[in-house]
């Protein structure tokens, strides 16, 4: 009657061939194993690299939102130092004339206090 060796059967086979095909049987299995632990193994990093790749795309995404944001103020300030720049014009056109006003103010009431004293000196009889 002939013997099975995991299934194959081992007549004609001496003790050490089959206990030499015995060997290989488990070999192949640890090997089959092996590579099945591989596999999970790249699945795993496949998702880790699925994970990584969303990350860096979301934040090339946030990073392209805050250049925007950062163009926007940017854009903003330069407003701000050119109309404080047109105030700062304006108010010193301002001044100018103000001191203009007030000097020919001073001149006139200069000019009116000659004037009383030279009509002072003529009266009316």
């Amino acid at each position: 009657m002939d013997q099975l060796l995991n299934g194959f059967p081992t007549h004609g086979l001496s003790p050490v061939e089959a206990d030499g095909l015995s060997r290989i049987q488990l070999d192949t299995q640890a090997a089959v194993t092996a590579i099945g632990q591989i596999a999970l193994i790249i699945a795993q990093i496949n998702d880790t690299q699925t994970t990584i790749a969303s990350a860096v795309e979301e934040q090339t995404a946030t990073s392209n939102e805050m250049n925007r944001n950062i163009t926007d103020v940017a854009t903003a300030a330069d407003q701000i130092a050119s109309t404080v720049g047109h105030t700062t014009s304006g108010y010193a056109a301002t001044l100018d004339k103000a001191t203009m006003t007030s000097q020919a103010a001073d001149t006139l009431t200069t000019q009116a206090h000659h004037l009383e004293q030279l009509t002072a000196a003529y009266t009316v009889s």
